[in-house]
């Protein structure tokens, strides 16, 4: 009499795995969650400086433009907005004194 072989794991087999790979998950969905805020971060901190670069030349040029914006203005390129290099990803708000407040993103 032959003996057939058996094809397919046990349930033991089956349980390491699965536990491996909940060990996996859980140390690296935790650091891959904090490298996708550190980098939502960084891009809001550089906008910001290129909103302040863009003020800046819209203060200095002459005759010099008032320093309020809104996203209609960097759209259509007039104002500030001339000075942008590229659209907003976040909301600002700049005064008549050239203060500029970060809000939320742009929807």
């Amino acid at each position: 009499m032959k003996l057939r072989r058996k094809n397919g794991f046990t349930l033991i087999e089956l349980l390491v795995v699965i536990a491996i790979l909940g060990t996996v998950a859980a140390v690296a969905v935790p650091n891959v969650l904090k490298f996708i805020g550190t980098g939502n971060d960084a891009a809001a901190k550089q906008e910001l400086l290129n909103v302040a670069a863009a003020t800046a030349a819209a203060l200095a040029s002459e005759p010099p433009v008032d320093p309020t914006i809104d996203d209609a203005q960097i759209i259509a390129g007039v104002g500030v907005g001339k000075f942008m290099v590229q659209n907003t990803e976040f909301k600002y708000t700049i005064d008549s004194a050239g203060n500029i407040t970060q809000g939320g993103r742009v929807s």
